[in-house]
């Protein structure tokens, strides 16, 4: 399992990777799921909705 980083720059450029990617709708390295185990029993479904802040 990869490590989870902590360094607060280190999470700012990911950060900022992910949004470049995603403004230029370049997909191929960008994998988004929910960030924790979830029990999909108690759970019926969840959606995004893209706004115009990013």
């Amino acid at each position: 399992m990869p490590s989870v980083p902590k360094d607060p720059k280190v999470i700012e450029n990911l950060n900022k990777g992910l949004i470049d990617n995603i403004k230029n709708n370049n997909f191929d390295k960008v994998w988004m799921a929910v960030p924790e185990l979830v029990d999909w029993v108690d759970i019926s479904g969840f959606s995004t909705k893209m706004t115009k802040t990013i």
